[in-house]
């Protein structure tokens, strides 16, 4: 074998090179330590030219020559980090054999700066120079490109000799890469500015990812900046950086703005073929709720839809977080009611009509300028737009629907709807669910992992407004025999033996109070038991077990938590309610200013006095009532059915009178120092007031968020289903749900 060539010594690079090549600021160091480790063992040949490979009919010193070659390459490639030695590769695409020395050039092209190539090649000693003036003055453009400066970054452009398209960072950023990051979307003569100095085309600005200014203004959302690239060079929008990603599919993977939104609707779909996958966008656009621009890109699209994503990020982003009242108020907001009431009589001749439409005149001219008052409010605005992305939403599900009919076959429809209906049932999105069973009526069919049928679905997952629907024959009858009366399982269970489990946990931890919840489970079952024929609420399982045991069974835990809980509770009220009337009976025997020898008060000529006394007299009557509604609840047996509404009736009227009494009384303890102390000094009544209103509105501060939920809990547990059987009967239930 031959000697021409040296045997290195087995020895690991991370030993010399303790640094990992990742960006232009390592470069000096990291060549340092690879020149000594290549001139210790005498193969620097390698990387210079000096060892050239030895001509092909030479056989072992071509083979020798390759095997330490490849150690050299393994040697630089090992030495840098998986993105740099990526990049340097892929730029060596193009040679059919890569050798040390290609390695080596790439890698000073792509890190090492100018001026080292420059010294290099005269000869000059060190690999190590300071390039510190040069990289301070790259940094002082990069603050003005990104500052929006545009007169300085022009200046060090002409005067220090910059070109626009060269790296001023150290992941190869140029100078119009910056621009389209942060250019200001109101201003946009900076980056117009900037790409008339650009003196090569714009697919071949690039940074180290092989990224385009437009890859980073998709990246970061800078619509205006995307906008003015595209009208410049309409072929970037197709340009493929290192990784093979276009700009469209960055903007496809980050949030979408509504200016993008728009630029995308105005321009970039105008760019794409109508056979392009618009899916992921679509998704994309559907978890951000930009539900009008994916109905722009559904429309566009001439494909089937091949997965149950876009149905999916439908029914998890259909905006359903609101109450039946909600929407009830949104009806009445969008149509006129007045018309809506008077429709029937129109029939009517004569008099009676005249006088009809006279009065329905007025009224809906004064019903239509309320509601243009109340739409003023930013409540009623913020609502007025969550109904609005509703009905975007809706017309975008419809969209939908419509091209999986017509591009697919009827085999393929429950995979792609089937698992958008299950999460639409679980968040009670029943227009999700009313506009599924509308297209594809064997969506009723479907059976959830546990092999629950639809109607059994809706009600383990509590969906009230999807019970509402099952309710509504005139919607869903026509479509499918769905009926809660079914025949028992094969463990003897019908559909009441179903409703008595307990609810899902999400559900329940949205109710603040245990009782509440104990509440709302009782009022489910009552529900399902008027569903259900007399005759079957008693039927018997194939273990003996009848839904109310199985109730019994499930809500033991609750029953007990919610009993501990009203018990810690009315106790600490008891006292409270004590204590207040302690202090006011002590007012009421001893009044302000005393009493003459006639027992008469003596101030009782004072319009405070009069004041005081009907505080103190309704503080007590409120503190007796609250006094005797907490110790009600002590005395309770706390049973199941007490749950239903007498314990959390009490427990509302208990809260409310005790803070009722608590805050006049308050009130009247201030009435009290006025008297006294503001006959003749008026300004007292500005200290007593702050002295009164503090502690209640710290109270009311600290405590409000905790009754008012509380309240809120109760009256929709009260109301709720009243509500809901009260659209059923006014046939409304179709017309407010869809």
């Amino acid at each position: 074998m031959s000697t021409k060539y040296p045997i290195p010594s087995h020895v690991s690079v991370q030993s010399f090179v303790t640094v990992k090549l990742s960006d232009k600021r390592m470069y000096g160091l990291w060549k340092t330590q690879m020149l000594c480790l290549l001139m210790s063992h005498d193969m620097l040949g390698f990387i210079n030219g000096t060892s050239p490979a030895p001509a092909m009919q030479v056989d072992d010193e071509l083979s020798m020559w390759s095997r330490l070659d490849a150690l050299v390459q393994g040697w630089i490639l090992g030495s840098l980090s998986e993105e740099a030695a990526i990049t340097v590769l892929n730029r060596l695409n193009q040679h059919m054999h890569v050798t040390a020395k290609h390695i080596w050039d790439q890698v000073k092209i792509t890190y090492g700066q100018q001026e080292e190539q420059d010294e290099e090649r005269e000869g000059c000693g060190s690999p190590c120079i300071d390039l510190n003036k040069k990289v301070k003055e790259k940094q002082v453009l990069y603050d003005a490109v990104e500052g929006g400066k545009l007169q300085e970054a022009v200046s060090i452009l002409h005067k220090k000799n910059f070109g626009i398209t060269e790296s001023i960072s150290i992941n190869g950023n140029t100078a119009l890469h910056i621009a389209a990051a942060y250019s200001s979307p109101s201003d946009d003569k900076f980056l117009k500015r900037m790409l008339r100095l650009t003196d090569i085309p714009l697919m071949e600005v690039r940074n180290l990812d092989g990224s385009t200014p437009l890859h980073l203004a998709a990246s970061l959302g800078n619509a205006n900046a995307a906008k003015i690239l595209l009208e410049t060079c309409p072929d970037l929008l197709h340009a493929k950086d290192n990784q093979g990603c276009t700009p469209l599919d960055i903007i496809r993977s980050r949030p979408l703005n509504k200016d993008m939104c728009h630029l995308l609707k105005s321009t970039i779909l105008q760019e794409t073929e109508q056979a392009y996958d618009h899916e992921p966008l679509v998704v994309t656009a559907i978890s951000y709720r930009h539900f009008d621009l994916a109905r722009t890109l559904i429309q566009r699209c001439n494909n089937s839809l091949k997965s149950p994503a876009v149905l999916m990020a439908i029914a998890q982003n259909c905006p359903a977080d609101f109450t039946t009242n909600q929407l009830i108020i949104y009806e009445l907001l969008r149509t006129s009611v007045l018309s809506f009431i008077t429709r029937d009589i129109s029939d009517m001749k004569g008099c009676s009509k005249l006088a009809i439409v006279i009065l329905r005149a007025v009224l809906v001219y004064t019903y239509k300028m309320l509601i243009r008052i109340c739409l003023k409010l930013q409540v009623f605005k913020d609502f007025k737009e969550l109904m609005e992305e509703r009905e975007d939403a809706i017309a975008l599900l419809d969209a939908v629907c419509n091209l999986i009919r017509s591009s697919n076959e009827s085999v393929c429809y429950r995979k792609l709807y089937k698992q958008a209906m299950l999460e639409a049932i679980r968040r009670d999105a029943s227009d999700v669910v009313a506009k599924i069973v509308y297209w594809f009526p064997d969506a009723t069919l479907i059976r959830d992992e546990d092999c629950h049928n639809f109607a059994q679905a809706a009600w383990k997952n509590r969906a009230s407004k999807i019970y509402a629907l099952i309710l509504d024959r005139n919607l869903l009858a026509k479509h499918t025999s769905l009926s809660f009366d079914s025949e028992p399982n094969e463990a003897g269970n019908n559909f009441l033996h179903f409703a008595a489990r307990l609810g899902p946990a999400r559900k329940l931890d949205l109710i603040s109070c245990p009782p509440f919840r104990m509440q709302r489970e009782l009022q489910w079952f009552k529900v399902a038991q008027e569903i259900i024929p007399q005759g079957r609420r008693t039927e018997e399982n194939y273990l003996g077990e009848t839904p109310e045991m199985i109730f019994t069974k499930e809500h033991k835990g609750l029953v007990i938590e919610s009993g501990e809980w009203l018990k810690k509770v009315s106790n600490s009220a008891t006292v409270a309610a004590t204590l207040v009337l302690t202090a006011l009976f002590a007012g009421v025997t001893q009044v302000p200013g005393g009493t003459g020898d006639n027992g008469v008060p003596n101030l009782i000529s004072q319009p405070a006095f009069c004041i005081y006394e009907i505080l103190i007299t309704i503080s007590a009557a409120a503190a007796s009532l609250s006094l005797l509604m907490f110790m009600l609840i002590q005395g309770s047996p706390l049973t199941q059915d007490d749950f239903l509404h007498r314990l959390p009736l009490a427990l509302v009227i208990g809260w409310v009178s005790l803070f009722v009494s608590v805050a006049l009384g308050m009130f009247a303890f201030g009435a009290a120092l006025f008297l006294i102390f503001g006959a003749r000094n008026p300004w007292v009544l500005g200290l007593v007031a702050p002295i009164v209103a503090l502690p209640i509105s710290l109270f009311f501060l600290i405590y409000s968020w905790f009754i008012l939920s509380a309240l809120a809990d109760f009256w929709h547990s009260t109301r709720h289903f009243m509500v809901l059987h009260m659209l059923h009967r006014l046939k409304l239930v179709g017309r407010i749900f869809i």
